[in-house]
């Protein structure tokens, strides 16, 4: 299905009605009416306010960015080891 062609949704007997003919793969969305009913739907992802806090900082963001480009240098993590220097 293209985002140009209608497809006509049901509520079931409950008021649900079911995305998947529509949703492709996505999961989860945010959902907005406006004052004349439309309902749109965003597609979402949900992420830890600590990613939220990271994606904010734009010094943070360049510093994987440039660590990123740089995969020689990575180092494979283990958790409860400390990283040699």
């Amino acid at each position: 299905m293209s985002g140009t062609e209608p497809t006509l949704l049901e509520l079931d007997p409950r008021g649900r009605v079911s995305l998947k003919k529509v949703a492709g793969d996505t999961q989860r969305f945010l959902a907005y009416t406006h004052e004349d009913g439309t309902i749109v739907l965003e597609p979402a992802t949900v992420m830890t306010e600590a990613q939220a806090r990271f994606l904010a900082a734009p010094e943070v963001v360049d510093a994987l960015e440039r660590a990123m480009s740089q995969p020689d240098k990575m180092r494979e993590y283990t958790p409860g080891r400390r990283p040699q220097s």
